[in-house]
């Protein structure tokens, strides 16, 4: 049981990894990422610049942290604070029928719904997995 908790965790560890270091590429590999998130209205005007600007950076971040075991349960902490800002993006997106892009490898129309959801919750299991007790 000990192994399976072993292979379970470093296979959320390096999916979590590769998805922020994807976001994070997409984002700064496309010039008009930022120009996206600061025409949807989504966030007050104010935080429209920094958040569009910082976020790719931020993910990289991330996923260097997770990378490195002696800052590991900080990027987890991190990741699920993603994670968490992440899930209330889309819930507001979905709640004003916003049906663009915000260059995070997909859209928020309702019918791509359970599929935020889903990636969601897998942000949360894997980040809480980093602080779960393990198996003696």
């Amino acid at each position: 049981m000990e192994k399976l908790f072993a292979v379970a965790s470093s296979t959320f560890l390096v999916w979590l990894v590769a998805l922020f270091a994807y976001t994070s590429t997409l984002k700064l590999a496309d010039p008009h990422a930022r120009h996206r998130l600061n025409t949807q209205a989504l966030l007050p005007g104010w935080a429209r610049g920094p958040v569009a600007a910082g976020v790719p950076y931020v993910e990289l971040g991330v996923a260097l942290l997770l990378v490195l075991a002696l800052t590991r349960a900080v990027g987890a902490v991190a990741a699920l604070a993603l994670g968490i800002a992440f899930a209330g993006y889309a819930v507001v997106a979905v709640r004003r029928a916003t049906a663009g892009s915000c260059g995070c490898a997909g859209d928020f129309r309702p019918r791509v719904w359970a599929d935020r959801r889903l990636r969601a919750a897998s942000l949360s299991r894997s980040a809480r997995s980093a602080f779960s007790p393990r198996p003696r």
